[in-house]
């Protein structure tokens, strides 16, 4: 049987990835700690799984 899941962990973690960017590049004057991105693309991934 297949997974249920829409999307597999790699495109989750690339579309997190390119979300977290974007959300950087909108205020370009923060410089956002690894830490921070990472608990973004976390979060996104979270959501987009749910």
């Amino acid at each position: 049987m297949r997974s249920r899941s829409p999307v597999d962990s790699r495109s989750t973690s690339s579309a997190s990835t390119r979300a977290a960017r974007t959300l950087v590049g909108q205020f370009p004057a923060l410089e956002m700690p690894d830490a921070i991105v990472r608990e973004l693309q976390e979060g996104l991934a979270a959501a987009l799984a749910a």
